[in-house]
């Protein structure tokens, strides 16, 4: 997925120069310069598939000095991912935050964090209690010597991952 924008400015090399820090504050690495153009990644091809958020997939970004101003290219690999609409929205939000900052404007990186639907707090939230309640019924079944322990200990994990959802909801 590629998202493009131009910065019009008459000094592209001083954008280049401000857009460079917005980059590497958003944790991307330079990977290859010339005096006009940068190339910049984030991610691996590895990280696009298991990343729970867009932060971490595998993405690039080109800079360019143009004419008319700096050209700024974000490459986004969505293989093994699904580009929700959030996470669209968030790809939006960073190319924003550097366009902004190329300009010379002040941009926050807070408003560039990616926000998890309320669905990735409920699943981490049950995962986690489940992953708890096996791992405390795995020991104390090892302790008695008996692995009903485990199945029950882990049915009242899951009784109470659905129970704290429930709230939560």
């Amino acid at each position: 997925m590629k998202f493009e924008t131009v910065v019009l400015t008459k000094n592209a090399i001083y954008a280049l120069s401000k857009a460079q820090l917005a980059i590497e504050q958003l944790g991307y690495k330079l990977k290859s310069a010339t005096s006009t153009n940068q190339t910049y990644k984030r991610g691996t091809f590895i990280s696009s598939m298991v990343a729970l958020s867009p932060q971490g997939w595998q993405s690039t970004v080109f800079l360019e000095c143009a004419p008319s101003g700096l050209l700024i290219a974000l490459d986004v690999n969505v293989v093994g991912g699904v580009a929700l609409p959030s996470s669209i929205d968030y790809w939006e939000r960073e190319l924003s935050h550097i366009c902004r900052l190329a300009m010379g404007e002040k941009s926050d990186i807070q408003l560039v964090k990616f926000k998890r639907p309320p669905v990735f707090k409920i699943l981490s939230m049950m995962l986690a209690v489940n992953f708890m309640a096996l791992a405390v019924g795995a020991v104390v079944g090892m302790i008695l010597g008996t692995p009903l322990v485990v199945k029950l200990v882990g049915f009242i994990g899951m009784y109470v991952s659905i129970h704290k959802i429930q709230n939560y909801l």
